[in-house]
């Protein structure tokens, strides 16, 4: 009998071992894909955030990415696996305070799509690839929201 704990022991250690390290070495590789679009009339900074990620720029926490998005051009970022709570935030305006930043509006995901009008929400899971079509509407909304 005590052969038999002994080996019983020495199994449910191993498998416990494997389980926590294949956990602590989660891959940090692309999950899924968000493009941005500009199809407005000016070029504009786009920051690519998510709960993981621990950027700051112009006042938004958690930032994976920024990059200045000319008119008529695209950019894209793939976030890693294990972020969760994805935005994605165009600047359309100078931001020089943690007011200002209150104002910025971002596109979360929900309902399988990244909109203005969605809570923030976790995509479902990886493989998968996203596309924001900025419009000058958009950006006109933006302007908007700030009070301009």
């Amino acid at each position: 009998m005590k052969k038999f704990r002994t080996r019983f022991s020495r199994r449910v250690y191993i498998a416990f071992a494997c389980v926590a390290a294949s956990l602590t070495a989660a891959p940090a590789h692309a999950c899924y894909t968000v493009k941005f679009n500009n199809k407005s009339d000016k070029s504009l900074k786009v920051i690519w955030a998510a709960t993981g990620c621990a950027g700051i720029n112009n006042w938004v926490t958690y930032v994976c990415e920024h990059k200045t998005v000319k008119s008529g051009s695209q950019a894209s970022y793939n976030y890693k696996w294990g972020t969760t709570a994805p935005l994605v935030t165009p600047v359309a305006f100078s931001v020089d305070s943690f007011g200002d930043a209150d104002s910025l509006l971002s596109y979360k995901y929900g309902g399988g799509r990244f909109s203005f009008d969605n809570g923030a929400n976790s995509v479902p899971g990886c493989g998968r690839s996203y596309t924001i079509n900025f419009t000058e509407d958009d950006r006109q909304r933006i302007i908007k929201h700030k009070g301009y």
